[in-house]
């Protein structure tokens, strides 16, 4: 069974030691990152911190976490920055995703807290374990490591992140028993798994599912269908919805298809380049993380991501190129 190394001494002391704090995590955030970033701000103010303020670059284009974006800005005012607050970046592997926000904060003091394999090295604390199944784990021990006991919210947001990365628990091989010892917590702390579940998954836009069966319908499978590659067109956005997006779904139907190794999903990012999602089969070889990594992305062995700074089909012949080296070897 897996055990969490403990979190470093000088970034608890560190945590402690601050007056204020800039909580922030990758753009585009999943419910991993949003709760992770809910979960640290509710800890710090455990501990008595009263200057927090939740960022992220955004968009919240998941209908699972559009409620919180009211908590969160993407402009830190001058006054706030002025107080020279800690910054914890959570599940971020690599500066760039965090956007714009990372322009606004970088000459202060980071601490990086993520389970992320590959990515660009920043922070001057670093508590990262590649191993852990979500970033909401990696918080839970670093509460610990505060001294902050564990509530019925804090357990929710931990859950919810967990179950995110995981696929609701779909994703966790044998000998990993930790981490339904660490949900079995949660929910003896007044979490529902079932209410969990309907929100993430329930309620959704019929368009979704239309946007759905479109990008399915785009589908290429590339060196003997070990690889699918779809796409998401410029004006799908105003079509089916901007909260609609079926990149998870999508992620899901092509790995389970006979054959597939490991899926690309193409996006015009609207700085001009092309962001790239990147999965592989959760059993296989594949470690798009250090793909992503090599093209300066970044995540785990089989979730990874990377925004190019090209036109969708010159983005799409460059994946292409570097899976060729992956997947014909």
């Amino acid at each position: 069974m897996f055990k969490y190394p403990e979190p470093p001494e000088e970034l608890a002391a560190a945590i402690k030691a601050a007056d204020a704090f800039i909580i922030t995590g990758h753009k585009s955030p999943d419910g991993d990152c949003i709760n992770s970033e809910l979960a640290m701000a509710r800890i710090l103010r455990k501990l008595g911190k009263q200057n927090i303020l939740l960022t992220n670059h955004g968009p919240f284009d998941r209908p699972e976490i559009a409620a919180y974006q009211g908590s969160f800005t993407n402009k830190i005012p001058s006054e706030f920055l002025a107080l020279k607050p800690f910054v914890i970046v959570v599940d971020c592997s690599t500066p760039d995703r965090i956007g714009s926000i990372y322009e606004q904060v970088q000459v202060l003091d980071i601490a990086v807290v993520d389970h992320h394999s590959s990515g660009v090295p920043f922070g001057k604390y670093r508590y990262i374990v590649p191993e852990s199944k979500s970033t909401t784990l990696d918080v839970r021990r670093l509460m610990d490591s505060l001294g902050v006991e564990l509530d019925d919210e804090i357990a929710h947001l931990l859950f919810f992140g967990l179950a995110t990365d995981t696929g609701y628990f779909r994703f966790i091989e044998a000998g990993r028993g930790e981490t339904f010892m660490a949900a079995a917590e949660l929910v003896e702390h007044g979490v529902s798994p079932s209410e969990v579940y309907n929100s993430m998954f329930g309620n959704q836009d019929f368009r979704k599912f239309v946007f759905l069966a479109d990008v399915i319908k785009r589908t290429e499978f590339l060196f003997g269908g070990r690889l699918a590659l779809s796409y998401e067109l410029p004006d799908d956005e105003e079509r089916y919805g901007r909260s609609n997006r079926p990149s998870d779904e999508f992620y899901e139907q092509a790995l389970s298809s006979k054959g597939v190794e490991a899926v690309v999903f193409l996006k015009q990012s609207p700085s001009g380049g092309t962001e790239a999602g990147l999965r592989s089969v959760s059993t296989g070889a594949v470690d798009v993380g250090a793909l992503a990594g090599r093209l300066g992305g970044g995540g785990h062995v089989h979730a990874a991501g990377v925004t190019l700074p090209l036109p969708m089909n010159e983005a799409k012949k460059l994946l292409i190129k570097e899976f060729k080296g992956l997947l014909e070897k």
